[in-house]
């Protein structure tokens, strides 16, 4: 699990995937809280898109699943654009409003899809 909180540059925050994927690779998937960022409110559909995109070039180290973790309206709703862009890359993933339901559904079989939106 990466933790993002208050502002960040976006490279700088790629870097920082990129390290702890090499370096600690997840067993169930990747789970990327922005709970507590203040960066991602300015962050553009292209840098969303842009994401989405890097973490395809390296979903084999995290198994191809992704959970992101946004507690506003706001940051939810970008975190959802996340969603269907990293679909469009075969990357399985989930926007959610808590960590222990990002959690809960890591832990859970890939393609299970039962959990109902927040």
């Amino acid at each position: 699990m990466l933790v993002f909180e208050g502002t960040y540059d976006a490279k700088a925050a790629l870097a920082v995937v990129d390290e702890a994927l090499r370096t600690s690779p997840p067993a169930l998937g990747l789970l990327l809280d922005l709970s507590a960022s203040a960066s991602l409110r300015d962050r553009s559909s292209d840098d969303l898109r842009g994401v989405a995109t890097f973490l395809s070039s390296r979903r084999a180290m995290f198994g191809s699943r992704l959970a992101t973790v946004g507690l506003s309206d706001l940051a939810y709703g970008l975190l959802r654009m996340v969603t269907v862009f990293a679909s469009e890359h075969g990357i399985e993933n989930e926007a959610f409003r808590s960590r222990d339901e990002a959690v809960a559904w890591l832990c859970g079989a890939p393609g299970d899809q039962d959990r109902a939106p927040a």
